[in-house]
């Protein structure tokens, strides 16, 4: 009896462990097309709902590719192919979303070459063939026959959807963690798909994350301890300069730190064209000036 329990358990805890994938690799598979499109492939998209199905034709290196997300009419969506990096960076990109004078669902391709991109149609670094789109039961499709890149089979490709418009154009989207982490890695040919981490977006996480700690410690612990030193030594001793030596060192090294964190700050903001953080920016900004005009008055 035991063993028979036993079995039934070990039988539960592996269905258990295996079918998640299975269910969330087979949602593609009932997806259908209009004209009765069909494809060899597909596979169903990490993060938004989206799916990609494809066949590739290894006689002329192109691939036909169908991209499927849920949006409303009212917003865009977007799919491409970064020949040389990951993110969204250098990426060629297929948008679709409902003209505004028209209301007809249109194509257009754009190559990304910065955070605040002007969408406009223009011809990617790889040939488009026969790209179409069109928008049924709050799910847009995008359509297109492609030349892969330097006709590798494995291409590093990124997706994403916004409802912002830009003069009748797709404009920005959430940057919430959906949308940052939407770019894969996916084999045409055996239809593998890898999340490929981005060295730029790894540095500037990294560089953040210095920013963050410079300011902390600078002006969360270093400078305040200086103060305390100040108001708390020289009360014990008001005849000895201890006090004065320690708030001085204290306040001489948070500075620098400071000017450290908020040099950085600038830096990353620089980079981060058409996003700002109007509230922390401005104060840091008058933070840092009271604390210079602090250290100009000392030294007088």
């Amino acid at each position: 009896m035991d063993t028979c329990i036993h079995r039934v358990l070990l039988t539960c805890l592996l269905f258990s462990l295996f079918s998640p994938p299975f269910v969330s690799a087979q949602v593609c598979v009932s997806e259908t097309f209009s004209s009765n499109k069909l494809y060899a492939s597909c596979n169903s998209l990490t993060v938004l709902g989206a799916t990609l199905h494809w066949t590739y034709h290894p006689s002329n290196g192109t691939t036909d590719v169908a991209y499927r997300i849920q949006q409303a009419a009212t917003g865009w969506v977007a799919w491409a192919i970064n020949p040389k990096m990951t993110g969204m960076l250098g990426s060629n990109t297929l948008f679709a979303y409902h003209d505004s004078t028209s209301g007809v669902v249109k194509v257009v391709s754009t190559v990304i070459n910065d955070y605040m991109p002007t969408v406009r149609d223009e011809n990617l670094t790889f040939a488009v063939h026969n790209r179409s789109a069109e928008y049924s039961n709050g799910t847009y499709t995008i359509y297109a026959s492609i030349q892969l890149p330097g006709n590798k089979t494995t291409q590093n490709i990124a997706w994403q959807a916004g409802t912002d418009f830009t003069g009748g154009a797709p404009g920005g989207h959430n940057l919430g963690p959906p949308n940052v982490l939407a770019s894969t890695s996916i084999d045409f040919l055996s239809g593998a798909s890898v999340p490929v981490p981005s060295p730029a977006s790894d540095n500037r996480l990294r560089q953040k994350n210095i920013h963050g700690i410079l300011n902390t410690v600078a002006w969360g612990i270093i400078l305040p301890v200086g103060v305390l030193k100040a108001r708390y030594i020289k009360s014990l001793n008001p005849s000895s300069p201890a006090w004065f030596h320690v708030h001085k060192t204290c306040q001489s090294i948070g500075y620098i730190i400071g000017v450290a964190g908020f040099a950085l700050g600038l830096k990353l903001g620089s980079e981060s064209k058409g996003i700002t953080h109007h509230g922390h920016r401005i104060m840091a900004i008058v933070l840092f000036c009271f604390a210079t005009i602090q250290v100009c008055f000392s030294s007088l």
